[in-house]
């Protein structure tokens, strides 16, 4: 499922320690960017390589 950062709206956090969050997660592997301002949830798949999302789905969560 894509998490489109436009949409995250965290109480006591402020839109660039937001980023500075989500940059830390995706450094630790934690996330994965699929776009500019879109990421996901990596998760291994049973051949121990990382899913990903598709474009469809970018554009279903998106509409």
């Amino acid at each position: 499922m894509p998490i489109f950062v436009s949409e995250l709206d965290i109480e006591g956090l402020n839109e660039s320690t937001l980023r500075v969050q989500i940059k830390k997660m995706t450094d630790a592997g934690m996330l994965k960017r699929f776009d500019t301002g879109i990421y996901f949830i990596p998760k291994k798949t049973i051949f121990k390589s990382v899913s990903t999302i598709s474009a469809m789905q970018v554009i279903e969560k998106n509409i």
